[in-house]
C-alpha cells in the first residue's frame, strides 16, 4: 500500500479530482449531492431537446430550419409533378382503368399541396411567426417571393415562443436535395414530351376552324 500513488486512486471521491470538470484543474468535489442533481438535470434537458428536435409532422408547434424546408418543397413538388403526369394519361388515355382511377388521382394531387401548407407553417414558427402567414402561400404571385423569403430568411438561434430549434442538418441532405432537383427536372421534361403531341393538335384545330374561309 505503500507504493500506491495518489494518481492511481482518482476515482476516489476523498481525493481532490473532479471528474465532472471539463478541464485539468483538480478540484474537490465539495457538493456530491449537487453535481448528482445537475447531472440529472442536463439529462433531461437532453432528453427534452432530442424530442423536440424529432421532425414530428403532426405537431404544428414544431420547427424547421430552411434546408429542411427546401427539401420538403422540392419532394412535394416531385410527387405533385408524378401525380400530373399520371392524371394527363388518365384524361388523355381512352383505357376504362384510367378512366376509374382519375378520380383518385386527382385526390391524391391534394396531399403535396397540404404538405407545403404544412412545412411552410414550421418554417414560419422557427422564424418565430405564426402560423397565418401560411394563407400568403395562397396569393397569386406574391406566394413565389414569400417562399423565396422562407427559404434564405434564417431562423432565431435560440428558443422562441414555437419550441427549440430544429437539430443541425446532416450533409445527406444537400445531395437530397440535388437528387431531387434532378428528379424534379427530368419529371417536367417527361411530362412536357408527353402533352406536346396533344397541344400540337389543338393548336392546330383551333388554327384551322377559326379561319374564315372554313
Amino acid at each position: 500500500m505503500k507504493n500506491i500513488n495518489k494518481n492511481d486512486l482518482k476515482f476516489l471521491p476523498q481525493f481532490d479530482y473532479n471528474p465532472y470538470s471539463y478541464n485539468n484543474e483538480k478540484t474537490t468535489p465539495k457538493d456530491p449531492m449537487g453535481i448528482e442533481n445537475a447531472l440529472s438535470q442536463q439529462i433531461k434537458r437532453t432528453q427534452s431537446n432530442e424530442l423536440s428536435h424529432e421532425e414530428d409532422y403532426v405537431d404544428t408547434d414544431n420547427r424547421i430550419g430552411r434546408l429542411r424546408y427546401l427539401r420538403s418543397l422540392l419532394a412535394n413538388q416531385l410527387i405533385f409533378l408524378l401525380t400530373a403526369f399520371f392524371i394527363i394519361i388518365a384524361i388523355l388515355s381512352e383505357s376504362s382503368i384510367y378512366d376509374s382511377a382519375s378520380g383518385y388521382l386527382i385526390l391524391s394531387a391534394i396531399y403535396p399541396c397540404w404538405r407545403i401548407l404544412w412545412q411552410t407553417r414550421k418554417r414560419l414558427h422557427d422564424i418565430n411567426l405564426t402560423g397565418w402567414h401560411t394563407l400568403w402561400v395562397l396569393v397569386p404571385y406574391l406566394n413565389f417571393l414569400f417562399i423565396v423569403y422562407l427559404i434564405f430568411k434564417s431562423g432565431d438561434e435560440n428558443k422562441n415562443d414555437y419550441g427549440l430549434p430544429s437539430k443541425p442538418n446532416p450533409e445527406l441532405d444537400l445531395t437530397i436535395i440535388i437528387c431531387i432537383i434532378g428528379a424534379c427536372i427530368f419529371s417536367w421534361s417527361v411530362l412536357n414530351e408527353y402533352i406536346r403531341p396533344y397541344s400540337d393538335d389543338y393548336e392546330y384545330y383551333d388554327s384551322y376552324y377559326s379561319d374564315p374561309a372554313y
